[in-house]
C-alpha cells in the first residue's frame, strides 16, 4: 500500500471513529453502559492511537507521491501569517467557555452566551486546526503532503458540523441559545449583527502565550522538521 493510501486510511479511521462514537445513538448507549468518564477515556485513547498511526505514517514517508506544484517565497510568507493566526485561535480557545466542550459536559457548567474568541467563531479550536492544515498545504507540494495536511481542515469542518447537529438534537437549552448567537465561519455572526466584538473579554495572557508559542515554533521547526528558512 502506498504512503498516500495509508494516510487516507488513517484519516478515515481517525475521523470515522470520532463521528461514530460521538453520534447520538451510539454515544448514548456507550455512556449508559460504561459511564461518562469511561466513555471519554476510551474515546480519547482511540483518537490518540489512530492519530499516532497517521503521524508516524506521514513522517516516515514525508513528501510521498507526485509533485503537485513548486514552492514559492510568497506562499511561505502567507504560511507564516496563517500559522500565527492559527496559533492565536488555538491559544485563545482556552480563554473562554463553550457549552459544547467536554469540560462543560463533565462539570455541568454550560454558558448560554459567548465571550471572547467565541464571539468570533463558535469553534475556535476547529478554526485553529483548519488554518494549521491550510498553512502547511501552501508549502508542502506533494500528494502525500496534501492528504496529511488537507485532512486537518476537512476534519475540522466535518467535526464542527457534526457536533453542532448532535448538540442541537440534544436540546440542551444553553447550547441552543449559544448557537443562535454565534457562527462557525469566523466573524459571520458579527457581520450579520447577531454578535458584537468585546475586546475586554479577551484574555491577553492567551494572546501572549500564542505569540510565545509561535516564536518558539520559528526556532524549533527548522531544527526538527525543516522550513522557516
Amino acid at each position: 500500500m502506498t504512503t498516500e493510501k495509508q494516510l487516507l486510511l488513517f484519516w478515515l479511521l481517525f475521523g470515522g471513529f470520532h463521528l461514530l462514537l460521538s453520534s447520538g445513538p451510539a454515544r448514548g448507549r456507550l455512556i449508559g453502559g460504561f459511564g461518562l468518564k469511561t466513555f471519554k477515556g476510551a474515546y480519547s485513547l482511540i483518537a490518540l492511537a489512530t492519530f499516532i498511526g497517521l503521524f508516524f505514517t506521514y513522517f516516515h514517508g514525508k513528501h510521498a507521491g507526485p509533485l503537485l506544484f513548486d514552492r514559492s517565497l510568497p506562499a511561505r510568507h502567507v504560511t507564516e501569517l496563517v500559522m500565527l493566526v492559527s496559533v492565536l485561535f488555538l491559544s485563545l480557545a482556552h480563554g473562554s467557555k463553550s457549552p459544547a466542550t467536554t469540560a462543560a459536559e463533565m462539570s455541568g457548567d454550560r454558558p448560554s452566551s459567548p465571550r471572547g474568541i467565541h464571539r468570533i467563531t463558535r469553534h475556535p479550536l476547529n478554526t485553529g486546526f483548519a488554518l494549521f492544515g491550510l498553512a502547511h498545504m501552501l508549502v508542502n507540494p506533494t500528494a502525500g503532503d496534501w492528504i496529511f495536511w488537507g485532512g486537518f481542515p476537512v476534519f475540522a469542518v466535518v467535526s464542527a458540523i457534526h457536533q453542532d447537529r448532535r448538540m442541537l438534537a440534544s436540546g440542551v437549552p444553553e447550547f441552543l441559545s449559544f448557537y443562535r448567537q454565534t457562527s462557525f465561519l469566523p466573524f459571520a455572526a458579527i457581520l450579520s449583527g447577531r454578535q458584537t466584538m468585546a475586546w475586554n473579554e479577551f484574555r491577553w495572557q492567551g494572546v501572549a502565550i500564542g505569540v510565545v508559542i509561535y516564536g518558539s515554533l520559528r526556532v524549533i521547526h527548522p531544527l526538527a522538521m525543516g522550513g522557516f528558512n
